[in-house]
């Protein structure tokens, strides 16, 4: 990689993930607020389930990004 566009990856992983962190807890913060008790214990099951089928696929990769990015 060029050592002119780290920085500019280097921005734009850090405003990534600051946003995913924002998703993350409005979705949880709304689902701990309005969901039934059985459908939240449904979801917090399923969720490091679908973490652990994501995660091999490194959708997070800056191929990955970069190829969503580009459209």
């Amino acid at each position: 990689m060029a050592a002119d566009t780290q920085g500019n990856e280097d921005v734009v992983a850090a405003l990534l993930e600051d946003h995913i962190d924002e998703i993350e807890r409005t979705v949880r913060d709304g689902t701990r607020e309005n969901a039934p008790d059985a459908r939240r214990d449904e979801l917090g099951a399923a969720y490091p389930r679908e973490g652990d089928r994501r995660l091999p696929t490194a959708c997070g990769s800056v191929e990955s990004v970069r190829a969503v990015v580009r459209g």
